[in-house]
């Protein structure tokens, strides 16, 4: 019950402060949409004029559509999906087995090093009893 209402007062906090905020764009002048004040503040007047944006230098629409596409052509292509999995585990092969490889090499020589430690102390343990 406790935890809602420190919720309910940290809304009321947020939403009190909210209230009181104002947003300026230009400091604390009136926002430049005439184009006198446009060109004394040194701005290109064309800038605000509705030119589209590639005409000012942007654009990459084409690249992210032809991207999108194909992310959804080999995301819903299972037989493509497929051969490019069997195609990575081709390539992929020889290292995975060789990583898996290296890996059971290291276990089999902790492995025979722990049976050596054990068996000395095995050993150690014989030659106390036997004094």
């Amino acid at each position: 019950m406790s935890g809602r209402l420190v919720l309910l007062v940290c809304c009321a906090l947020c939403s009190s402060l909210a209230l009181d905020m104002k947003w300026t764009p230009n400091g604390e002048g009136p926002a430049p949409f005439s184009r006198n004040a446009r060109e004394e503040m040194g701005m290109d007047p064309a800038a605000m004029a509705g030119e589209p944006a590639a005409a000012q230098g942007g654009g990459g629409t084409l690249q992210l559509g032809l991207g999108a596409l194909l992310v959804v052509y080999f995301t819903n292509n299972w037989n493509v999906v497929l051969a490019l999995q069997g195609a990575l585990q081709r390539l992929m092969g020889p290292m995975l087995l060789a990583s898996a490889s290296k890996g059971a090499a290291k276990v089999q020589a902790k492995d025979a090093a722990a049976a050596k430690r054990a068996k000395a102390a095995r050993l150690s343990r014989l030659a106390v009893d036997t004094k």
